[in-house]
């Protein structure tokens, strides 16, 4: 038996794992890549997905819409009309959502939601009636909500 030959039929099976490695290198720096990415969302997009509440008379006007893989929506201003009034205003609203689920045909609950300001008007009325800074609620891994904000 030559020796250079026995170290050469070894060498043959490694191609299969080195190529496999970087395949796996390759899909590592992806999903790096995936998770640090910002999307915005364009307006027309998100007021589509909600068109069947406007139906019943509510709308909702959007500010800069920004999506952050897997599960983060970001929105500068969010308002909600009932019968062309504001009855709720979100200033730089954050939503944590299980979206991929949505995407499979099932429900997630709601992990998270922040926003600096978040002003509640009573029906007619162009003044706040309840104003909240800071709130900040998100999901403990029980299941239970935490909710931080200051009235």
């Amino acid at each position: 038996m030559k020796p250079d030959k026995s170290y050469l039929s070894l060498h043959k099976g490694s191609d299969g794992v080195i190529k496999l490695l970087f395949v796996l290198f390759v899909g590592q720096v992806l999903l790096l890549s995936l998770c640090r990415i910002t999307i915005p969302v364009p307006v027309g997009l998100a007021q589509n997905l909600l068109e069947d509440h406007q139906k019943k008379g509510i709308s909702f006007d959007f500010e800069k819409i920004m999506f952050s893989f897997p599960n983060k929506i970001a929105v500068r201003k969010f308002v909600i009309r009932k019968n062309g009034r504001e009855t709720a205003v979100a200033n730089h609203l954050e939503i944590q959502y299980p979206l991929l689920k949505l995407v499979l045909g099932q429900r997630g609950d709601l992990h998270g939601l922040k926003t600096k300001s978040l002003s509640l008007h009573s029906m007619g009325e162009a003044k706040s009636s309840l104003r909240v800074d800071d709130l900040d609620l998100h999901r403990k891994q029980n299941g239970e909500y935490i909710l931080n904000a200051s009235i």
